[in-house]
């Protein structure tokens, strides 16, 4: 049973689910990603249908747009095609030291029983902004596989390479209804 499987079975699930692409427990930091390029970080299997409510990314220094979204990609190895479901579409970065909270710009179903990979881009290298404190992802970290691409905003379908510098922190809150 997968991460998500195991948060989605429990009865009611009142509550909406909030996933995060990597464990926060242990603190956060924060760096700049690369200008114009895309990194997707794998994030489990839903067993059922999701939507996407809103996506929330923690802003040290606010610059430039960043573009958040859900994807599925061909394969987890090699060079997959990333297809995009949704995004938040373009939008300012913004805040200082605060968490910026970005709605999808249309309704965004995520259909169960499919990989899902959630999607950030942004357009400056001086937007500093929470990540995953390692040095390097060049294969699996924490269960997750990262990849990335030349990409601002996300486009809806692009060809990507595992490895990236960076891994970004994003919260997803998730919804059955």
């Amino acid at each position: 049973m997968g991460l998500i499987q195991s948060f989605t079975r429990p009865v009611g699930l009142a509550q909406p689910l909030i996933l995060r692409t990597y464990d926060d427990s242990g603190g956060l930091t924060t760096g700049s990603p690369t200008a114009d390029r895309a990194t997707l970080v794998w994030i489990g299997r839903n067993a059922r249908a999701l939507r996407v409510v809103d996506f929330t990314i923690y802003v040290s220094t606010a610059a430039g747009t960043t573009d958040l979204g859900m994807f599925t990609l061909s394969a987890k190895t090699g060079t997959p095609t990333a297809t995009r479901l949704g995004s938040t579409g373009s939008q300012t970065v913004v805040g200082a030291s605060a968490i910026q909270t970005l709605t999808p710009s249309a309704p965004l179903w995520l259909p169960a029983g499919i990989d899902l990979w959630v999607g950030q881009s942004f357009s400056s290298a001086s937007a500093v902004v929470g990540r995953g404190a390692i040095l390097a992802v060049t294969s699996a970290i924490d269960a997750r596989v990262v990849f990335s691409a030349t990409q601002t905003p996300l486009g809806t379908g692009f060809v990507c390479t595992i490895g990236s510098s960076f891994l970004p922190w994003v919260a997803i809150r998730l919804s059955e209804t």
